[in-house]
């Protein structure tokens, strides 16, 4: 059975949680992370805690593609109806219709979207330029979701890929980052700030260790027994060093073509303005990788 998309939420703050092991596990992965200052160590790993743990429950009732395209059809088909309804309401019912609101201060017939619509003139009079109808607006609605349907990867980021296999990807898991990738992510920003040693993911390792103490706290569960993040944890690492070093090639490239300018006065070099437009362009990938957990042009998550 489909999600219920009505039920599900975008905020994590819609979903109160607690993290589910014990306060030895977060003192555990305090120690890895060997912080001077372990009290705001303590309210940050606690903070990125239920974070994610929020973040896992959106991810868990997102809506599904499919049940995403299914309500667009249903809203168009329903926007249809119901501005072919209204159109063909006779003059009289819409006069009756219109004296009741103005008389007795109930809503306007074209209130049932927004309080500046109203209904067409029944009268047979020209529509007045600044007056918005509920037919008009009705019009435009399904003209939209039925832009949205058949251009649903303008809306969706792997969209036709995702439907083509029935459609059980979410919402979310085209355009944010999992739940797993989030939690690794954070926790590498925060151990690359307070460790002595960039973090690696070698198995085993300090980063390794502090991911999965962090996640046993969150969730009571070991991640290496099932809900593993090794994949996360070997990644994240290697696009960090990567990025540092596209940094640095960028930096000596622009100080090449600098040095060239002072000595040759040639403003503009075409070999080194590629490569750092080469440079350029895959650390805007890299980026976004980091962000996301995919990599472009591929619809899924990590």
């Amino acid at each position: 059975m489909a999600r219920d998309s009505r039920e599900w939420a975008d905020s994590t703050n819609d979903y109160p949680v607690l993290p589910k092991g014990s306060d030895d596990l977060l003192d555990q992965a305090l120690d890895i992370l060997g912080a001077e200052d372990r009290d705001n160590a303590r309210e940050r790993v606690s903070g990125i805690t239920v974070e994610y743990l929020q973040r896992k429950k959106v991810w868990e009732k997102a809506p599904t593609l499919a049940d995403v395209e299914k309500r667009l059809k249903d809203i168009a088909n329903k926007a249809k109806v119901l501005r072919t309804a209204l159109e063909d309401l006779d003059a009289y019912t819409l006069e009756a219709m219109n004296r009741a609101s103005n008389d007795f201060g109930v809503l306007q017939l074209g209130s049932l979207l927004s309080n500046d619509l109203r209904p067409f003139p029944s009268d047979g009079t020209e529509r007045l330029e600044d007056e918005i109808y509920i037919e008009e607006r009705l019009l435009g609605l399904e003209g939209l979701v039925k832009f949205c349907l058949e251009n649903p990867f303008l809306m969706i980021p792997g969209y036709r890929e995702s439907m083509s296999k029935g459609g059980k990807q979410t919402l979310l898991s085209s355009t944010q980052p999992s739940p797993k990738w989030w939690l690794a992510s954070r926790c590498f920003d925060l151990m690359n700030k307070t460790a002595e040693d960039d973090p690696t993911g070698t198995r085993g390792g300090p980063y390794h260790r502090f991911v999965n103490a962090v996640h046993e706290y969150a969730t009571g569960k070991n991640p290496d027994e099932g809900d593993s993040l090794e994949a996360q944890v070997t990644r994240i690492p290697k696009l960090h060093v990567r990025l540092m070093e596209l940094l640095a090639s960028i930096d000596e490239m622009q100080e090449a073509r600098l040095n060239l300018e002072r000595c040759t006065g040639v403003s503009v070099d075409v070999d080194i303005n590629s490569r750092i437009f080469e440079l350029e362009s895959e650390k805007q990938d890299i980026l976004a990788e980091m962000s996301t957990g995919r990599k472009p042009d591929t619809p899924k998550s990590s």
